[in-house]
């Protein structure tokens, strides 16, 4: 895991341009040492090396830079291998740095260039032709390196944005169903209260006025107050359970077309006179279009015990 983390630190470190530059111009300074070059070929080659410590910030002033201080080198320090190198990179950088249309004139533009230099400074020895090819290829391969290394790197940056965008678009979705869901349990919420307590207060309502005269029916009205107020304090629970974050959490039975008497019951419970009549089996219903109906009934038994004179 450290030797990770630092190889990563001094990939960095090694990425930076001034960092490229000091490490190319080093090189080259090796290089001419070991081989026994004159000093003006010595100097020029490190000299051609300082302006790449700006190649990625100014790819194309640095290619232009280059390819003037190498032919300066060529016309004034004589020939040295090593000032092709800059050239090089600088020409990988342009590509790997701008646009398509800026390689293709690029690559275009390096042919009459080579042409210029070939013929300028080249011994006549093997043919211009074949030594125009060479340094042009070697340049267009560059081209062609740095474009592929562009054309990956957008790649991978589309890609990442995509999934970036897929991941968002989920979570939207996602908390969009967590509203909806919130939305639907608090309608159940106030089918559930609403009706249980429009019940208890007609209930209660009934048990006032009949309390002193009959006693036992008014014990009968508290008792299907207490059925009422439990039934309403389990369906309660059920309805806030389902916001619980805990996955876990038990849930009970959505109400169905089968409980319908049982709501039927508790409504004349408290004085009201209702006919139920249902035809057929509820039981090939669908279960939303039960919850439905059961709901538009509690919703209706709720209106007249809270609505309706006397």
């Amino acid at each position: 895991m450290l030797s990770r983390v630092l190889l990563s630190r001094l990939w960095a470190v090694a990425r930076r341009d001034d960092v490229f530059a000091g490490a190319l111009g080093s090189l080259t300074l090796v290089a001419a040492l070991v081989h026994g070059l004159p000093w003006p070929q010595v100097v020029a080659g490190v000299a051609l090396s300082l302006p790449l410590g700006w190649r990625t910030r100014q790819p194309l002033a640095v290619l232009a830079l280059v390819i003037c201080g190498a032919v300066a080198s060529l016309a004034f320090a004589g020939p040295f291998p090593a000032y092709v190198l800059p050239v090089t990179v600088a020409t990988y950088t342009v590509a790997a740095r701008g646009g398509r249309r800026r390689t293709l004139a690029v690559g275009a533009a390096l042919v009459p260039v080579g042409i210029a230099v070939v013929l300028a400074f080249s011994p006549d020895e093997g043919g211009p032709v074949r030594q125009t090819l060479q340094v042009v290829s070697q340049l267009w391969f560059a081209l062609a390196v740095g474009e592929a290394v562009r054309s990956q790197r957008a790649f991978i940056g589309a890609m990442r944005e995509r999934a970036e965008r897929a991941e968002h678009e989920h979570e939207l979705e996602a908390q969009r169903r967590v509203d909806e869901e919130r939305v639907r349990i608090a309608r159940e919420v106030h089918d559930v209260v609403a009706h249980s307590l429009a019940t208890v207060s007609t209930q209660a309502s009934v048990g006032v006025h009949i309390g002193r005269e009959e006693p036992e029916r008014a014990v009968e009205v508290l008792q299907a107050i207490k059925e009422v107020s439990t039934s309403a304090l389990q369906d309660l629970r059920y309805a806030l359970g389902a916001l619980r974050e805990d996955a876990d959490a038990p849930t009970g039975p959505t109400p169905s077309l089968q409980e319908l008497p049982e709501l039927v019951d508790r409504a004349r419970s408290s004085g009201l006179s209702i006919v139920l009549r249902m035809e057929g089996s509820p039981a090939v219903l669908p279960a939303a279009l039960q919850v439905a109906v059961y709901r538009i009934v509690q919703e209706g038994l709720t209106n007249v015990m809270r609505h309706a004179a006397g």
